[in-house]
């Protein structure tokens, strides 16, 4: 039996307009979602090593800080400005906000005398915050600078004005060396009572960006 006129014509029925401007907007729409995926994506691996980056940059420069610190004496540590002016004092007490830090101590392996045993005084080392040369966030740079420190009966006599001297000395410095990139808080403070220094730094992951790892650590002075 033949097939009806009917059935044979529904049978070869094409699309409608309508039905091909609606599968042409959702087509549109999964390839405009996908072109905005796709994207991000491809970044996620660069940006985790960019964070995994600037996370180890930030603990190898609290590690510097520390070794110096270390190395130091209790007396010898400052918190300092750079703006308007250098001028530094000691922060006793729990560790508060800083521009810069001042730890007096020797930037060479004979930091102690060959002879007596003793620590060779000779200047500070210096940490600050300074605008990064890419113009986003605030890097900490380092800088040693010689300072004489006077001794009295074998005990180092350490005061501001020596450190604001070293300060400004390293702030003229051409082209310092960058201890770690995007750093954005820097805390100290010292108990002299126990010869602790405690530091805190804030470090930016994702450089611009508003999340922040902070790194604590305390130390002991040797000296």
């Amino acid at each position: 039996m033949r097939p009806s006129k009917y059935r044979s014509t529904r049978h070869e029925r094409g699309f409608t307009l309508a039905e091909i401007l609606t599968v042409a907007v959702l087509f549109g729409m999964l390839l405009s979602t996908i072109a905005a995926v796709i994207p991000a994506v491809m970044r996620a691996p660069a940006q985790m090593q960019s964070q995994v980056d600037e996370v180890n940059a930030a603990a190898l420069a609290l590690y510097k800080v520390q070794r110096d610190a270390r190395q130091s004496d209790v007396g010898g540590v400052f918190n300092c400005t750079t703006l308007p002016v250098p001028l530094c004092s000691q922060q006793i007490g729990p560790p508060v906000p800083t521009q810069a830090i001042a730890i007096a101590g020797n930037d060479s392996s004979q930091f102690f005398s060959q002879t007596s045993g003793e620590a060779n005084w000779q200047g500070y080392t210096l940490y600050w915050l300074a605008p990064s040369a890419s113009g986003i966030g605030m890097d900490l740079m380092r800088a040693y600078e010689p300072q004489v420190i006077p001794l009295n009966l074998g005990v180092p006599q350490f005061t501001t004005t020596q450190a604001q001297t070293a300060l400004t000395l390293a702030l003229l410095l051409a082209s310092p060396d960058v201890a770690a990139g995007d750093v954005r808080k820097l805390q100290v403070g010292v108990t002299p009572a126990n010869g602790i220094i405690a530091l805190r730094m804030s470090a930016g992951v994702n450089r611009g960006d508003q999340t922040e790892l902070t790194l604590y650590g305390n130390t002991y002075a040797r000296n």
